[in-house]
């Protein structure tokens, strides 16, 4: 972060395998990243809710968790996750606890009825600039 009233800046702004980031002048890296996926909900949640078979306790059955450019992060960094559809009805993602400097998060989709969900999940990742020289 900025000390002083400096200003902060960027110094390196490029795409690398597929990962889109950009460098700051006080060591901060963020980056995002756009994948698509096709998920079949038909495990029931409560009254109504479907979503894909997923075991929270350790992410078995999520999708993503696409790895980060090696050594962009120092420390795991803050990751968001969002989903897009074109289908038809609702579809939103929850996003696994997982994930660290080098993976992003999982992720699990949900809808209103049993069926399959084709979307695109968007990663947006910011922490503290590793090792990462592309």
């Amino acid at each position: 972060m900025p000390v002083n009233n400096e200003i902060d800046y960027i110094i390196k702004h490029d795409t690398y395998n597929g990962w889109e980031y950009q460098c700051w002048s006080s060591g901060i890296v963020e980056c995002w990243y756009t994948e698509s996926h096709t998920a079949t909900c038909n495990d029931t949640w409560g009254s109504g809710t479907h979503m894909i078979y997923y075991d929270y306790q350790n992410g078995a059955g999520a999708i993503g968790g696409i790895a980060y450019p090696a050594g962009l992060f120092k420390t795991k960094p803050y990751c968001r996750l969002t989903w897009t559809t074109n289908n038809s009805g609702d579809s939103w993602i929850g996003q696994h606890r997982d994930g660290d400097a080098d993976y992003a998060p999982k992720a699990f989709v949900f809808r209103g009825t049993s069926g399959n969900s084709s979307g695109k999940i968007h990663y947006y990742a910011v922490g503290e600039l590793g090792s990462f020289e592309p």
